[in-house]
């Protein structure tokens, strides 16, 4: 309720959610590591449930017990959801850019509720999170990396998103100059990043970025441009067809992608495993991250 227009120009086109599972978490005030899923083209803010779900129900019933796990920084994940009223934004770039602005409005505020002590129940010995977590479907995935060159983005606070048939590549339907322009615009900013000589002179330095294709059975959106091979060096990402993940092995439509069992169980076991809350960017350091993404994502046998 308290995402207002105080703190965003959108919110009364937009809103802001935060998923608890009834019966395992019900506690309403943010305490572990802070994601926030963004839906895809017409897609509802509900669908963030499968993956939360999962969080919820793995946490309580093997991490929360486990003293070593949680003295290495592992948390429970606060998921949060943006309601986009089943905006079309695969067609529309100004759309496209409204959504990046709310949620960089909404990065800003959901990191306030951490340091609010009537908003949060964190151990006060730990570090107040600097950023949030981003797990985006289909256009969801797109928006996230928009949100990075948005000018109202808070500087290094999004480090970690993992995306799922999202068409990075190249637009799906191109017949709105916008999207085209705001397409050509985030890649050739994500390009830049990466192509310079120095650490320092790249903004996208401390980010990691996992693209999960669906494969044949992905009608919607063609798995060849969920592809990062021309926007990120496989220093900082890769991509990854759900048939070849390790204990998932098999292809998956745009949606269902959302919902099959053996993919977010992978999805939620990967972010746990990266978190940590004892840093202030809430994750394991940038190389550290990629070596846990291999683990979970790849076989092994890649050339790479």
């Amino acid at each position: 309720e308290g995402f207002d227009t105080e703190h965003t120009r959108f919110a009364s086109k937009y809103s802001l959610y935060l998923y608890r599972e009834v019966g395992v978490d019900e506690e309403t005030k943010v305490k572990g590591v802070p994601v926030l899923f963004i839906t895809g083209n017409a897609g509802s803010y509900k669908q963030v449930r499968p993956i939360a779900a999962e969080a919820a129900r793995y946490f309580a019933e093997h991490v929360q017990q486990d003293e070593a796990l949680l003295k290495s920084g592992m948390r429970n994940l606060d998921f949060f959801t943006a309601d986009f009223n089943e905006d079309i934004t695969a067609f529309h770039g100004q759309t496209l850019l409204d959504q990046a602005e709310f949620l960089n409005d909404a990065v800003a505020y959901i990191l306030s509720l951490y340091h609010d002590p009537q908003r949060s129940s964190r151990d006060p010995g730990l570090p107040d999170p600097t950023s949030v977590i981003i797990v985006g479907h289909s256009m969801g995935g797109i928006v996230a990396r928009t949100m990075l060159v948005m000018p109202n983005y808070q500087s290094n606070s999004i480090n970690t998103i993992i995306t799922m048939s999202a068409p990075h590549a190249r637009a799906p339907v191109s017949f709105d100059a916008d999207i085209v322009s705001t397409y050509q615009k985030i890649n050739d900013y994500w390009r830049q990043a990466y192509s310079q000589k120095w650490a320092n002179d790249n903004p996208l330095w401390h980010v990691t970025l996992v693209s999960i294709a669906g494969g044949g059975l992905d009608t919607i959106v063609p798995s060849d441009y969920a592809s990062l091979s021309s926007l990120v060096p496989d220093t900082h990402g890769f991509t990854v067809f759900t048939s070849s993940i390790p204990n998932v092995w098999t292809g998956s439509d745009h949606l269902s992608i959302l919902w099959c069992d053996q993919m977010r169980k992978v999805i939620v076991r990967a972010i746990l495993d990266v978190v940590d809350v004892n840093r202030p960017g809430q994750t394991k350091p940038r190389a550290q991250r990629m070596k846990v993404f291999k683990r979970w994502f790849l076989t092994g046998m890649e050339r790479i």
